[in-house]
């Protein structure tokens, strides 16, 4: 709410984004304990002049696989960019 983003401005962000915009990961999702086991990956974009972190978790479920975005914020410490030059 805070970056005034509407679902389909997300989903056009979330779907755009590259190596470029990798931090981190994969880690062990430890929200899917008991489920089959997924991956978390740290993103980050530049929007409205600062940066915003983004989590993904991508998981397989009953033969099918799985992307869900659970963060998506303005960035509260410096993030990384390691394919950046």
């Amino acid at each position: 709410m805070e970056l005034g983003l509407t679902e389909a401005h997300l989903e056009e962000i979330l779907l755009a984004l590259s190596i470029r915009d990798y931090c981190s990961g994969p880690e062990r999702d430890r929200d899917r304990d008991g489920h089959s086991p997924g991956q978390v990956w740290d993103f980050g974009k530049r929007i409205q002049g600062r940066d915003v972190y983004i989590k993904l978790t991508a998981f397989s479920d009953s033969d099918r696989d799985y992307a869900k975005c659970i963060s998506f914020h303005f960035a509260e410490h410096p993030l990384a960019y390691p394919h950046r030059q």
